[in-house]
C-alpha cells in the first residue's frame, strides 16, 4: 500500500494536536533541568553530572489527561561514592536544596529521590534521584533502605533509542498513541515502563527500512501484533525484564483479571489496525483507526464530518471500543 493510504499526516496531526506534550512545557521542563544541573554543579559536594531518565528522556512523553496536571521528568544525580551507608545520599541532596533561596519550599523528600515542585506557570514537577557508581555498577540510595539498589544508569534508555533508530523515530510515536489510549481512553491498565518495554522488545534489528516499521500506521500495527503474540506465551503473574539490566524485572501490580484485560484489549487492538491498515477506502480507513486511536483521530477529516468534524463512519462498524476493567478507577492519574 502506498504511504499516501497509510494517514501520515492524520497519525502526525493526532501527535501534535493530542498527544505530544506541547512545545510550551517541554521548553519549561527543559529550563528547569537546565537550572538544577547547574546549582548543583556549584553546590553539591561530589556532584558528578545529571543525566534525563524516563519518558522525558525517551521522548515518550505526552501530556496530562487533565488540564491541570502536572508535566514530571527524572533526573539522576550522579555523585561521588562517599560512604557505605546509602541512607546519607537523598538528605544530602534535599540539604543542599532547602537551603536555597531559588529552591526552599519547593522540595519534597521522598525514599528514592528529591522532588521539585513548581508552581504556576510551569506546572511542573522533577524528581532527583541520587546514583552512585563503584566497580563499574550504578546504585540509587534509598534513604529508607538497608542497602544500594542497582539500576542501569543510561543502559535502558540506549536500549530503547537503538530500538527507536530502527523505525526512524516511530517507535516512540507508537509508545506514546499506546499511552495516549491508556490515560484518555482508559482502555488498559499498563505501568509505562513496562509498556515502553514491551514495545521496544517488539522491533528486531532486521526491521529497518522494511515496511514493518516505514509508517507510523505500519510500525503501530508491528508492535501491536508481535505485543500480543509474546503476552500469549506470558504466564501469570508477567514478569518483564528490563533489557538493560537482566537481574530487573518490571511487573505490574496486575490481578490475573487485569492481566487477562490487558492481552485481550492488546489482541483486539492489533486486529482492528491490522484492518485499518488493509483498507483500501481513505474514509473507511479513518473510521477504522478510530476504533484503534480514538475518537479524536482525524477530526475534521474524510467526507462524513461536514460542519461538525469528524469522519464517516464505516457501515456496520462498532463506536471505539473501552475497556471494561477501569484503569484507576476515578482516583487522580499521572502520566510520563
Amino acid at each position: 500500500m502506498k504511504d499516501d493510504m497509510k494517514n501520515n499526516d492524520e497519525f502526525a496531526q493526532m501527535q501534535r494536536d493530542h498527544i505530544k506534550l506541547n512545545k510550551t512545557r517541554r521548553k519549561q521542563l527543559g529550563k528547569h533541568m537546565t537550572a538544577l544541573h547547574s546549582y548543583l554543579s556549584d553546590k553539591l559536594p561530589g556532584f558528578l553530572g545529571t543525566e534525563r531518565q524516563g519518558s522525558h528522556a525517551l521522548r515518550t512523553i505526552i501530556r496530562p489527561t487533565a488540564d491541570d496536571a502536572k508535566a514530571d521528568a527524572d533526573i539522576l544525580v550522579m555523585m561521588e561514592w562517599d560512604c557505605d551507608n546509602c541512607r546519607i545520599y537523598v538528605p544530602k541532596l534535599a540539604k543542599i536544596l532547602k537551603d536555597s533561596e531559588q529552591y526552599k519550599g519547593k522540595i519534597e523528600v521522598k525514599n528514592r529521590c528529591v522532588t521539585v515542585k513548581y508552581s504556576e506557570p510551569s506546572k511542573c514537577e522533577v524528581d532527583l534521584v541520587p546514583c552512585v557508581e563503584r566497580d563499574g555498577k550504578f546504585y540509587i540510595c534509598p534513604r529508607n533502605g538497608d542497602d544500594f539498589i542497582e539500576t542501569d544508569g543510561t543502559g535502558y534508555r540506549e536500549w530503547f533509542n537503538e530500538k527507536n533508530n530502527i523505525t526512524s523515530g516511530n517507535l516512540k510515536r507508537v509508545v506514546r498513541l499506546l499511552k495516549y489510549s491508556r490515560d484518555h481512553d482508559d482502555q488498559f491498565d499498563c505501568p509505562s515502563i513496562a509498556l515502553t518495554t514491551l514495545a521496544g522488545l517488539t522491533i528486531k534489528e532486521t526491521d529497518g527500512k522494511t515496511e514493518a516499521v516505514s509508517t507510523q500506521a505500519d510500525t503501530l500495527v508491528t508492535v501491536l501484533t508481535r505485543m500480543s503474540e509474546r503476552l500469549e506465551k506470558m504466564p501469570y503473574p508477567p514478569s518483564i525484564q528490563n533489557p538493560a539490566l537482566p537481574s530487573e524485572t518490571f511487573s505490574p501490580r496486575w490481578s490475573e483479571t487485569k492481566y487477562e484485560h490487558f492481552k485481550t484489549t492488546i489482541r483486539r487492538m492489533a486486529r482492528d489496525a491490522q484492518a485499518a491498515l488493509n483498507e483500501t477506502g481513505k474514509d473507511e480507513s479513518l473510521a477504522r483507526w478510530q476504533k484503534v486511536c480514538g475518537d479524536k483521530f482525524a477530526v475534521n477529516k474524510g467526507n462524513g464530518g461536514g460542519g461538525s468534524g469528524g469522519v464517516a463512519k464505516q457501515a456496520g462498524s462498532a463506536a471505539p471500543a473501552v475497556g471494561t476493567v477501569s484503569r484507576r478507577g476515578n482516583e487522580a492519574r499521572r502520566f510520563g
